[in-house]
């Protein structure tokens, strides 16, 4: 930084002893947040590394586009969860239209322009 003259040396002063003291406030929050984020590593490996389902239905969905028609069993596996866990997952995923169930396997949900990547009669109609 350029000082000039003492009122640049003043205000750069004057400045920097701001931040440290900013820094020094900040500090017990920081610390606070990394004792936070160590209990919540202790406690996501206490449950097998287990995540709630509203952070698994993206991984759901992904799952469902690539591989349409993957029961539930088999999506469970390739996420690495727990039979039964994968339930709360598929159902929050149904709820937010990401994902449908339909002849005992799971569906990439259809969107207004028809299933991903691919368009409706509508649509096509309209063309």
């Amino acid at each position: 930084m350029d000082r000039q003259g003492d009122g640049g040396s003043a205000a750069y002063e004057d400045i920097r002893r701001r931040i440290e003291g900013r820094i020094r406030e900040l500090a017990p929050l920081v610390e606070e947040d990394e004792r936070l984020r160590a209990v919540l590593r202790a406690f996501d490996d206490a449950l097998g590394g287990e995540r709630p389902a509203r952070e698994r239905v993206p991984q759901l969905a992904a799952l469902v586009a690539e591989r349409p028609g993957i029961s539930q069993r088999d999506a469970a596996r390739e996420l690495g969860l727990e039979r039964t866990a994968i339930y709360p997952v598929v159902r929050r995923a149904v709820a937010r239209g990401q994902v449908v169930k339909r002849d005992g396997a799971l569906h990439p949900a259809r969107s207004r322009s028809g299933p991903i990547g691919t368009s409706n009669r509508r649509a096509a109609e309209a063309a």
